[in-house]
């Protein structure tokens, strides 16, 4: 039997249903991820059918707000593509989302995304189909990984309107989705407790996040030609730049007193380090306002990759702490005595954290960063 003029047209609908109906069933596991609400499931077994969030008794108090954060992983798709590294493509999703909440002193509890795919594929044994459900199974683990609860989603197949640079990948897709959760006017991370003495901790990272990877795949064209993501000897650095995005949240969510199963440490200010932080959310939208400045003088190195990027993209220093995180995804502002007890407590989530510089006031508001790269001091006003 010939296929229905609709599937002819690049929409397989009964694809499309199997396809969300195994998404439904990966959403079913992370029902019990959060400590903050429960799912109210109401679809009687229909896929389609209606879910909600319920939070508990104590959340429902005054002082609570309901909170969003909309984001994506933008073109680190073409590297998890070309690295089939599907399975972890979420952590960055989630990472650019939740951790959004997080940073001012939220706590993740429910997600839902739209993914928009060329093709799901010719069947359910396809590859393209299986990379599908990897990107559904590695949703399932990041809910997990961050106590929240995966709700929804919606996968939608646009034919030639997704594209790649790699016109034969696997899987043309974009990824992008909503974190939602909860303030508490207790617990918000504003910055205004700021001041001189405090200790800028920073947290490690093994990649690139979701930033900048545009200049990522310029370097690749630059070293191995514009069809990079076909070379072989590309390929081990290809997987090393689709290492996915540390998930920072749990711990921050513990120690700010919404789990209540670590020491309550007060952090002043948290930011997530994407491409041009240091400058932007750290001194810009911090900092400066107030008068105050840094100095980080003990970051962490960079992972190999991003120094072998950064070599072929042909870029300074300073060039890449604008593009690039560095080698740390957060920089967490404590009181110096808090500093062992944030570090330890960092460890037990598996997390790297070390004392990265402190806050000062200087004649003017600054960032000065002693490059990991070349120690060359770097000074963002």
């Amino acid at each position: 039997m010939s296929k229905k003029i609709y599937a002819q047209d690049g929409v397989d609908v009964e694809l499309g249903d199997l396809a969300s109906k195994i998404a439904g069933e990966f959403c079913k596991s992370t029902y019990n991820n959060s400590p903050i609400a429960q799912v109210v499931d109401m679809t009687r077994g229909n896929f389609r059918g209606p879910r909600g969030i319920d939070l508990l008794d104590q959340f429902r108090q005054k002082g609570y707000l309901l909170a969003c954060a909309p984001d994506g992983i933008g073109t680190k798709v073409v590297l998890h593509d070309c690295a089939s590294s599907w399975q972890v493509a979420a952590f960055d999703l989630i990472a650019m989302t939740s951790f959004d909440l997080v940073r001012w002193g939220g706590v993740p509890v429910y997600f839902t995304s739209v993914l928009d795919v060329s093709s799901l594929g010719e069947n359910q044994n396809d590859k393209t189909f299986k990379a599908v459900l990897a990107l559904y199974e590695g949703s399932a683990n990041a809910g997990k990984a961050v106590n929240m609860i995966i709700i929804n989603g919606e996968t939608a197949e646009l034919s030639y309107t997704v594209s790649s640079d790699n016109l034969n990948a696997t899987l043309k897709f974009n990824w992008g989705g909503s974190a939602q959760g909860l303030f508490h006017q207790d617990k918000m991370i504003l910055g205004d407790s700021l001041e001189p003495g405090q200790a800028v901790m920073v947290l490690k990272e093994n990649g690139f996040r979701s930033n900048g990877i545009s200049s990522v795949r310029k370097a690749f064209a630059n070293k191995f030609g514009d069809n990079w993501f076909s070379s072989e000897t590309a390929q081990p650095f290809i997987k090393a730049a689709a290492e996915p995005s540390v998930l920072y949240d749990r711990f921050f969510c513990s120690i700010n007193g919404w789990y209540g199963d670590s020491p309550y440490i007060k952090v002043h200010s948290l930011i997530h380090l994407s491409g041009g932080s240091f400058e932007s959310k750290f001194g810009k939208d911090i900092l400066f306002p107030l008068g105050l400045s840094a100095k980080l003088n003990n970051l962490w190195q960079a992972p190999q990759i991003m120094e072998q990027c950064a070599l072929w993209r042909k870029m300074d220093d300073r060039s890449i702490y604008e593009t690039w995180n560095g080698g740390q995804g957060a920089l967490a502002v404590i009181d110096e005595k808090d500093v062992q007890t944030f570090i330890e407590e960092a460890a037990k989530f598996g997390l790297l954290a070390k004392k990265g510089g402190i806050i000062n006031k200087t004649i003017s508001p600054e960032v000065r960063i002693t490059s990991a790269f070349s120690g060359e001091e770097i000074v963002f006003k």
